[in-house]
């Protein structure tokens, strides 16, 4: 038997690896023997076998949940006895179901790692294979997961497929095959973080299909597939379409009902006669899953609307990829594992923002802007469920969060009020759905004062000042009832502001009230000390001019 081999990242996916069969009989595959229905049969335990995943030898791990059958229709009549001890010699409980007269069902979880013997008997003796030689691994955690019909059924002599998933986990990926045959492997990375895995075997039987990361089988791991004979029913004449099975970004939608066809066409005659044989309709030969990014199931609703024709609707909940399996009597047909994106919302240019809020804002002064969903989806409750999925974050220039507050108008707008906080010029609007960005946000967002500004005097500001001196001036709010900063001294004619110039030379003085300038700049020229100023109130300053330079900005003095 050949070593897993290892997928390794961002290569070419075409992997191929024969296995080595297993020798018959080690798998369970009962032994050809002739029936001797009538009366009472005499007990032959090791006409008795074992299947499932409970038997192998490796690849189970503390805590799993393992299962196995026992088959005892070639074995005559007597009582089941199993026993599984641990590494220390103690038992391991093991629960027997009888699900018919002659299939029995056992099921252990094994409490620590180790190597466990499992007995298994039937009547006076061992079943064929038993004692079964375990070694249960420690229990871990892996984001890797793995679906499709391959990893329990299919046919000889085509391709199983199933799907891995990395989930980020940067193991090597392997797969190794255990069976009555050779199993040629192939494997295609689907350059998302996923792969696709077909193998092709040319015997029936149970097959033991180990997928290990780092030469560790992940959860789950061996999973066991029937491999049946042909079934005649032509896969090739089966055809499926529709939106849920097209892999082009923007078809499905999270949170929205989609839905494929799956069109038996020619091959219905086939399928109703495999149908009739194992007793069966058509339709419970069908077997559809699906699975998101992250290997959870996605409920399918499976419809017969016409004869031979099938529709499959799901709803994906979360943004990512959704795997889609199909098979028919155990065989995936060509479509299965069909990756399908699935988006936030395939309306996303469709979605409006409007109003004064995005705009323009006042301080400490309500405002607000529309998100109108009327052209994305035609139901208001598609509507609400997609509006369910938006963020609205509003930020002043400092980061700090300003909370809005959202309104359902009931018509597929939704009102979006908030309140620009004191101290700041701008702030930033953003409107995102699943992480992205809405028609043009994020919004930049200037914020005025809330009062008039042009009411706001400058007096008392001479033309000439000296260094290293205190200097005053009065900023007279006139009909204004702006609040400002607290560094200035109120005096009865609005506020007196003090400021000592370190050094000559010519200074720019703006006023500003919350960050908004309300009067200035106005060139005051410094002088040293020692030279004389022209007496408080001879001459006023005058606002400054700068010179525009071509190509350059036009900077005031500072």
């Amino acid at each position: 038997m050949q070593p897993a081999q290892p997928l390794q990242p961002n290569l070419p996916a075409q992997m191929a690896g024969m296995q080595k069969a297993v020798p018959p009989g080690t798998m369970g595959a009962p032994a050809s023997s002739p029936s001797t229905a009538g009366s009472k049969q005499a007990c032959n335990p090791g006409l008795a076998y074992a299947t499932g995943r409970g038997i192998r030898p490796r690849g189970i791990r503390a805590q799993d949940v393992t299962v196995f059958q026992v088959h005892t229709e070639q074995a005559g009549e007597g009582n089941l006895a199993v026993n599984m001890k641990r590494p220390d010699g103690q038992l391991e409980p093991v629960k027997v179901t009888r699900i018919s007269d002659y299939l029995y069902e056992c099921t252990y979880t094994p409490q620590r790692p180790g190597q466990y013997v499992l007995d298994v008997e039937f009547g006076d003796g061992h079943i064929r294979s038993s004692p079964f030689k375990i070694v249960v691994g420690p229990y871990v955690k892996s984001a890797i997961r793995a679906f499709g019909p391959g990893l329990h059924g299919g046919m000889v002599n085509v391709p199983n497929v199933f799907t891995v998933v990395t989930n980020g986990s940067t193991g090597a990926l392997g797969f190794l095959i255990e069976g009555p045959s050779d199993a040629k492997i192939t494997c295609e990375d689907n350059g998302d973080g996923s792969v696709l895995v077909a193998y092709t075997v040319s015997q029936p039987g149970e097959y033991a299909v180990h997928i290990t990361s780092d030469d560790e089988d992940i959860p789950d791991s061996p999973f066991m597939a029937n491999i049946s004979p042909q079934i005649g029913i032509d896969i090739e004449k089966i055809t499926v379409s529709g939106k849920g099975i097209t892999p082009k970004p923007g078809n499905v939608v999270k949170g929205m009902p989609t839905e494929f066809v799956i069109d038996l066409g020619q091959a219905l005659p086939q399928a109703q006669a495999v149908a009739a044989q194992l007793k069966t309709s058509v339709q419970g030969l069908l077997k559809v899953e699906c699975h998101d990014s992250f290997g959870e199931p996605v409920p399918v609703e499976v419809v017969q609307t016409t004869e031979g024709r099938f529709t499959c609707k799901y709803t994906a909940n979360k943004v990512g990829i959704v795997t889609v399996d199909m098979a028919i009597a155990g065989v995936g047909l060509r479509e299965s594992g069909t990756r399908v994106p699935v988006d936030s919302d395939v309306a996303l240019k469709n979605v409006k923002l409007f109003g004064p809020g995005l705009e323009t804002a006042k301080m400490n002064q309500m405002t607000h802007f529309t998100v109108d969903l009327r052209d994305t989806f035609p139901t208001q409750e598609a509507r609400a469920e997609v509006m369910r999925e938006v963020l609205v974050q509003i930020t002043g220039e400092k980061g700090e969060i300003i909370t809005p507050r959202l309104m359902d108008n009931g018509d597929g707008t939704w009102r979006v009020e908030y309140v620009a906080p004191e101290a700041t010029s701008a702030i930033c609007v953003s409107v995102l759905l699943a992480g992205q960005q809405v028609g043009q946000s994020p919004y930049c967002v200037p914020v005025t004062p809330g009062f008039d500004t042009s009411k706001i005097k400058v007096d008392g500001l001479d033309s000439r000042a000296p260094s290293n001196a205190q200097a005053n001036v009065v900023v007279k709010p006139v009909g204004s009832t702006a609040r400002v900063p607290t560094k200035v001294t109120p005096i009865p004619e609005g506020f007196e502001v003090t400021y000592t110039p370190p050094s000559p030379g010519q200074y720019a003085v703006s006023a500003d009230i919350a960050k908004h300038p309300v009067a200035g700049p106005y060139v005051v020229e410094v002088v040293p000390a020692s030279q004389p100023v022209p007496p408080k109130g001879a001459k006023s300053a005058m606002k400054f001019q700068p010179k525009p330079t071509p190509g350059a900005p036009a900077n005031p003095l500072l």
